[in-house]
Protein backbone atom coordinates (compact mmCIF):
# COMPACT_ATOMS: atom_id res chain seq x y z
CA UNK A 1 0.00 0.00 0.00
CA UNK A 2 2.28 3.05 -1.63
CA UNK A 3 -0.68 5.67 -0.34
CA UNK A 4 -3.44 6.51 2.10
CA UNK A 5 -5.86 9.31 2.72
CA UNK A 6 -7.68 10.76 5.59
CA UNK A 7 -9.84 13.39 4.55
CA UNK A 8 -7.46 14.76 1.82
CA UNK A 9 -4.33 14.09 4.15
CA UNK A 10 -1.83 11.77 2.76
CA UNK A 11 -1.22 9.42 6.24
CA UNK A 12 1.52 6.65 6.89
CA UNK A 13 0.05 3.54 5.19
CA UNK A 14 -1.32 1.34 7.74
CA UNK A 15 -0.46 -2.25 5.71
CA UNK A 16 3.49 -2.64 4.58
CA UNK A 17 3.81 -5.56 2.22
CA UNK A 18 2.69 -8.74 2.80
CA UNK A 19 3.88 -12.28 0.91
CA UNK A 20 1.43 -14.47 1.95
CA UNK A 21 -1.58 -16.15 -0.34
CA UNK A 22 -4.31 -14.27 -1.35
CA UNK A 23 -6.65 -15.93 0.55
CA UNK A 24 -4.87 -14.50 4.00
CA UNK A 25 -7.02 -12.64 5.81
CA UNK A 26 -4.80 -9.45 6.26
CA UNK A 27 -5.75 -7.29 9.88
CA UNK A 28 -4.76 -3.82 10.55
CA UNK A 29 -6.05 -0.73 12.48
CA UNK A 30 -7.08 2.35 11.71
CA UNK A 31 -8.37 4.25 14.45
CA UNK A 32 -5.30 6.41 14.76
CA UNK A 33 -3.03 7.60 12.13
CA UNK A 34 -0.23 9.85 11.54
CA UNK A 35 -0.23 12.36 8.50
CA UNK A 36 3.02 12.29 6.25
CA UNK A 37 5.69 14.68 7.77
CA UNK A 38 3.98 14.74 11.37
CA UNK A 39 4.78 12.86 14.56
CA UNK A 40 1.48 13.57 15.62
CA UNK A 41 -1.46 10.57 16.25
CA UNK A 42 -4.46 11.73 14.92
CA UNK A 43 -8.05 9.46 15.54
CA UNK A 44 -10.37 8.21 12.63
CA UNK A 45 -13.92 10.40 13.23
CA UNK A 46 -17.00 10.57 11.97
CA UNK A 47 -17.83 11.93 8.55
CA UNK A 48 -13.52 11.06 7.88
CA UNK A 49 -13.00 10.31 4.39
CA UNK A 50 -10.37 7.17 4.51
CA UNK A 51 -8.89 6.06 1.10
CA UNK A 52 -6.37 3.27 0.14
CA UNK A 53 -4.38 2.45 -2.65
CA UNK A 54 -2.86 -0.81 -3.67
CA UNK A 55 -0.24 -2.39 -5.93
CA UNK A 56 -0.94 -6.18 -6.61
CA UNK A 57 1.79 -8.04 -7.44
CA UNK A 58 2.11 -11.50 -8.15
CA UNK A 59 4.66 -13.87 -6.80
CA UNK A 60 4.58 -16.36 -9.50
CA UNK A 61 4.61 -13.43 -12.23
CA UNK A 62 6.68 -10.65 -11.21
CA UNK A 63 5.83 -8.59 -13.92
CA UNK A 64 2.15 -8.43 -13.84
CA UNK A 65 0.23 -7.17 -10.58
CA UNK A 66 -3.05 -4.92 -10.52
CA UNK A 67 -3.47 -1.67 -8.41
CA UNK A 68 -6.62 -1.11 -6.31
CA UNK A 69 -8.24 2.01 -4.55
CA UNK A 70 -11.19 2.24 -2.38
CA UNK A 71 -12.52 5.33 -1.10
CA UNK A 72 -15.03 5.57 2.36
Amino acid sequence: MPQAFVSGHEINPPYGPHTRLSSYDFHSSIKSYQRKGSGRNFTIKTNDEISFFWLVKSISHPRSGASRTITC
